[in-house]
């Protein structure tokens, strides 16, 4: 047998809250899912910035770029600085 009384219907602000919760708990991994696909995007476009793929062949000095091929053109301005170091850093490893 059960003792004491049952539990009363919940009240009005109780519903709210509940109802607030469990869609709070819904719109978690909806805002985590939207804010990374906002940063793939924003990434695509800085790649579009920093990159060109060559439509012809390109003669640079004694170094041939044939077509296709990718490159990393300079930052524009206003841009983030790459967070890398360039690759001439004026050090050679026989020294």
């Amino acid at each position: 047998m059960r003792r004491g009384k049952p539990r009363p219907p919940l009240r009005i602000w109780q519903w709210v809250v509940a109802v607030l919760l469990s869609i709070s708990t819904l719109l978690g991994p909806a805002q985590i899912a939207w804010i990374d696909q906002r940063q793939a995007q924003q990434m695509a476009e800085q790649e579009l910035l920093t990159h060109i793929t060559l439509g012809q062949s390109v003669v640079r000095g004694c170094i041939t770029l044939s077509a296709g091929s990718h490159i990393q053109r300079d930052m524009p301005e206003g841009a983030a600085e790459p967070a890398y170091e360039p690759a001439e850093s004026g050090r050679s490893g026989a020294e």
